[in-house]
């Protein structure tokens, strides 16, 4: 067993290079298409979608959305560093005693996490609404 992942490029790396995410290049609706389409693939233990040409993010900060990255107990064994074909009684196992398990806060000064700050003006209530998968009106 390996160790996982901690980075979501090469989490979706590996997802393609193990056959278990479909690009979606076709331009989308991410208040009525992407929530359909994923459901969609969901029923029918289809691959990880990640969404490149989302109707109105052309620019900025949310230009991709990934789905269903965990959909599938595949994808699960695989995103814990499993092989895809472990049983369901180690996976089931193994996430019990992760869950039991703590893990201290590490504080940083930078970090990828740190890379975008957006302040002022900059900011804008619908990019949370986006990430989030929230719709106010």
């Amino acid at each position: 067993m390996s160790q996982g992942f901690m980075d979501l490029r090469a989490w979706v790396a590996l997802l393609e290079k193990e056959n278990e995410l479909r690009r979606i290049r076709a331009e989308v609706d991410w208040d009525r298409e992407i929530g359909a389409v994923s459901r969609r693939a969901l029923e029918k233990k289809g691959p990880a979608l990640l969404f490149e040409n989302i109707k109105g993010y052309h620019g900025g900060r949310c230009t991709r959305v990934l789905t269903n990255a965990l959909g599938d107990r595949r994808r699960l064994a695989l995103a814990l560093g499993f092989p895809r074909d472990v049983g369901n009684a180690e996976l089931v196992q193994y996430v019990m005693k992760k869950n039991r398990e703590t893990i201290a806060p590490r504080v940083v000064s930078t970090g990828p996490v740190k890379e975008i700050v957006v302040r002022g003006d900059a900011k804008r209530i619908q990019d949370t609404q986006t990430i989030l998968g929230l719709t106010i009106r």
